[in-house]
This record gives structure tokens, C-alpha cells and sequence, in this order.
């Protein structure tokens, strides 16, 4: 994760990974970008955005960069007001046309995106 004060642009990278099992159902990667917002007091601290509730669509179908373990990136320029936090979460674009897997829960279960990248 990268941030420009000068430019506002936020840049988040991370290595492709094998996409050729299972079965080759994986095709590049889709981004998205949620925000957890707190008014600043103490004594009203923020609930974690555990549904994913405000995530949105960053960048779909970002292709595979060969060799596997190349760095790969997305940006977005989007202005967080006081008292904000984006973060960011990519996950593997399935072929089938379903949500994309973002990777496992801490119970070993499939964490699905909430909303599809079209």
C-alpha cells in the first residue's frame, strides 16, 4: 500500500499467484475498496465493517502479470474525509461468472465478495 500526499493517489499492490488450479476456474483478479468511518471520539468507537457492507468495485478483471510472484497494482484517487479509512481487498476473478473469492474466514470457510464485479 502506497500513498501520495502531493498526487492523493493511493496505489495497492500485491504478487500474482498460480491461477491454473482448480481446473483453471480463476482468470486475473478483481479489486475493490470499502471504508470504515468513525467520528473521532473515543468514546464512540467505530463497529468494524465485518459484512462488508461498503465495499465497492475499485477495478475488475485486472489480467494475470507472468511470472508468478510479480507485483501487480490498482490505484484509485478517491479523497478520504477526517476520520476515515479505505481498505482494500482483491481476490481471484472466477471464470464462472460468480462473486469473487477473496480467500478464507479464520473458521477455513470461503470468504465471497458481497457484490460482483461486473
Amino acid at each position: 500500500m502506497a500513498y501520495d500526499r502531493v498526487t492523493g493517489v493511493t496505489t495497492a499492490s500485491w504478487k500474482s499467484r498460480d491461477q491454473s488450479l482448480p481446473a483453471a476456474t480463476f482468470a486475473g483478479y478483481d479489486a475493490f475498496r470499502g471504508t470504515q468511518a468513525d467520528d473521532g471520539s473515543a468514546t464512540t468507537a467505530g463497529v468494524p465493517d465485518t459484512a462488508l457492507s461498503t465495499l465497492a468495485t475499485l477495478s475488475c478483471n485486472v489480467a494475470q502479470v507472468n511470472p508468478v510472484g510479480s507485483t501487480m497494482s490498482v490505484t484509485t484517487n478517491t479523497t478520504t474525509p477526517s476520520n476515515t479509512v479505505h481498505y482494500f481487498l482483491v481476490g481471484h476473478n472466477r471464470t464462472s461468472g460468480a462473486n469473487t473469492a477473496l480467500g478464507l474466514r479464520s473458521n477455513g470457510t470461503m470468504r465471497i465478495a458481497p457484490i460482483s464485479c461486473p
